[in-house]
């Protein structure tokens, strides 16, 4: 199976597919290989974590287009994990052989390494841009993804009193005037409120959110301190409270929402902003909608930014980037299976469509992503301005107690930011 596998991949690469760059064109039809090995196995058993089962697509595809049974297995006893962090001992190895090495040197990993990445995903607030165009017009993403926090801060109130009373409002953003106007119409009759959250979800105060503090906080996790984690926290919780003043919630329930119902109502533009993934973004986008991307803005000054060569420019305009998974084969056992996986996500044609248009990820190797908030994602990506996906390296139990800490928007009336502070800092810098 391995030389079978091997043969075909190096050639494939050899074809074409071995000098795809990071670049926003796309590979010649006649360059990419057909659909992979004629000996596929027959059946494939995959871990994934219930955060995870909007990947199911993929393994589906992949089933059906191969003709092989895929089962989701617990994780000592599957053929293929997908994990949220890079795996440590007890996972196999790429070995050094074609396979490895070829499909390696496509994706920029090294051989030798126990996992081969899906890709980078973006995080912050995915933007209705039907909508905010409705309200501003052309041009206004751009501005609201470079503007300061206070022209954030005060463009979110004015819109909150917008949606409560429609009349026409001047707004500043990034030293442009706009007009919010004078009443809503078609597309903005749905407008209830300036956020949505799924914030029933353990993720939506214990995810990725955190590493926009962590960011502006130190270079590495192994540099963080509660010193330096002070005030990127309590800046955090004062986006939350800004989100909070202006929450979407269904007529007479105060309850959190689970995610099913946070995109529901985004797709029903009930909300302007939705904070959420890129993934959970080219979801919707599959059902109509073409999110923007805009990343969490929190109001530091230079001195309270503990990370080396970032200002507090850049710290409210780029975007969390990050890996959003990791593929990993299980250590003993015949691999055929999971090769012949990777072999289809990373050179067909229909692999690479899932990973970069159904799923928007930018992975070097590969096509760009081809519709919305993927496209926003690569342009970052392209341009060097990204946060790192620190929270990526928490552990389950860290993020577990960074998110019981707000247990829904409704908690943060009881919490005050001193005490957030200290609870954050108590949970990632347990040392102190």
């Amino acid at each position: 199976m391995k030389r079978i596998l091997s043969v075909l991949l190096s050639a494939a690469l050899l074809a074409g597919c071995g000098s795809l760059n990071l670049t926003p064109s796309r590979p010649q039809e006649e360059q990419t290989p057909q659909a992979g090995p004629t000996q596929t196995p027959t059946h494939l058993s995959v871990f994934l974590n219930e955060q995870d089962e909007v990947l199911k697509p993929v393994f589906e595809a992949y089933g059906a287009g191969q003709n092989v049974t895929v089962e989701y297995v617990g994780e000592q006893e599957c053929d293929l994990a997908v994990l949220r962090t890079r795996p440590g001992e007890g996972w196999g190895g790429l070995e050094e052989d074609s396979l490895y090495g070829a499909l390696c040197g496509m994706l920029g990993v090294d051989q030798g390494e126990n996992c081969l990445l899906m890709g980078s995903s973006g995080y912050g607030y995915l933007v209705n841009t039907q909508m905010l165009s409705a309200l501003l017009g052309e041009g206004a993403l751009s501005d609201l993804q470079s503007c300061s926090y206070q022209d954030w801060s005060a463009f979110c109130q004015a819109l909150a009193s917008w949606i409560a009373s429609p009349s026409a409002k001047k707004v500043n953003l990034n030293e442009n005037a706009y007009t919010l106007p004078a009443a809503k119409d078609e597309t903005t009759g749905s407008l209830e409120a300036v956020f949505l959250l799924a914030d029933g979800e353990s993720s939506c105060y214990g995810g990725e959110a955190l590493s926009y503090a962590l960011a502006a906080s130190a270079d590495g996790l192994e540099a963080l301190t509660s010193e330096a984690l002070g005030s990127p926290a309590g800046a955090l919780y004062d986006a939350f409270c800004l989100e909070a003043g202006s929450l979407w919630r269904p007529e007479g329930s105060q309850d959190p929402l689970a995610q099913a119902q946070a995109e529901e109502a985004f797709l029903n533009g009930k909300a302007l902003f939705y904070r959420a993934d890129t993934v959970r973004g080219s979801v919707l986008a599959g059902q109509g909608m073409s999110p923007g991307l805009l990343g969490l803005k929190l109001d530091l000054s230079a001195d309270e930014i503990g990370a080396q060569g970032l200002d507090a420019e850049q710290l409210h305009s780029w975007p969390v980037v990050g890996t959003y998974r990791y593929l990993a084969l299980r250590k003993e056992g015949d691999t055929g299976a999971a090769q012949a996986f990777m072999y289809w996500l990373y050179v067909s044609h229909q692999g690479q469509r899932m990973l970069t248009d159904t799923l928007g990820l930018v992975q070097s190797g590969l096509r760009s992503p081809s519709g919305e908030p993927g496209r926003s994602l690569f342009a970052f990506v392209q341009a060097g301005e990204t946060l790192p996906a620190f929270s990526a390296q928490l552990s389950d139990e860290a993020l577990a107690g960074a998110g019981a800490l707000i247990p829904g928007a409704g908690a943060l009336a009881s919490l005050n930011r001193q005490s957030y502070v200290q609870g954050l800092c108590g949970v990632l810098c347990p040392a102190g």
